[in-house]
């Protein structure tokens, strides 16, 4: 990439960087120093056959004390806290306490994608999204592509039910102690519509499930 130091900016551009046998990165990062302000950090990057975060967890990495910035991530097969994308498309600003997810749409197996909007918080392990999205046409397939721990959410998509075409939207709650879905808005097999709540109680050895249905 080209390197480029400007008054109180630090630029990288035109960045290519192999990873592994397969993986490839290739965007932008500038970060902004401030006498006044904490640093600011603007990334633009595209990538493809990566492992983005290799940790599982509900939520994003912590960002260093005292940073500031924004990230917008396009990639392909990309390993994501373990769990595979076949597409990703995010888009987040973020500082030392949360990350605020302006837009994020991925897309797996099953003919399934998920969209989002929503901040979370790794100091505290939670996470509230708003205007939750899934579509699928293979509900097991999706599930099964995450290999989802007991307490993931996405084993809780999985336990619903004997179905595999759904269509559903709603908000989300993600603490160490619960998941909780709610406003649900649903249609099953393109043919029967379920609202309602979902939660899902994460401290006992095996996951409580309690919901009001409709």
């Amino acid at each position: 990439g080209t390197m480029e130091f400007k008054g109180d900016q630090f630029t990288l551009t035109d960045i290519k960087a192999k990873f592994g046998k397969v993986g490839t990165m290739q965007g932008k990062l500038s970060v902004q120093f401030s006498r006044k302000e904490n640093p600011a950090v603007q990334a633009d990057l595209e990538g493809s056959n990566l492992d983005v975060t290799g940790k599982p967890s509900d939520t994003f990495m912590k960002v260093p004390a005292g940073f500031q910035g924004s990230l917008h991530f396009k990639g392909k097969n990309i390993l994501w806290d373990s769990r595979h994308l076949g597409t990703a498309d995010i888009s987040t600003t973020f500082n030392d306490q949360d990350w605020t997810i302006k837009s994020a749409q991925v897309t797996l197996p099953g003919n399934s994608q998920v969209k989002l909007a929503g901040t979370i918080m790794p100091k505290t392990n939670s996470a509230a999204y708003t205007a939750v999205q899934i579509t699928t046409d293979d509900l097991g397939k999706m599930v099964d592509s995450f290999a989802p721990a007991d307490t993931s959410i996405f084993s809780v998509l999985g336990a619903a039910g004997p179905f595999k075409k759904l269509q559903m939207t709603s908000n989300l709650e993600i603490s160490p102690a619960k998941i909780s879905f709610f406003n649900i808005d649903a249609i099953v097999e393109d043919k029967e519509k379920v609202s309602g709540v979902l939660n899902v109680d994460r401290v006992a050895a095996k996951p409580n499930f309690t919901a009001k249905l409709h």
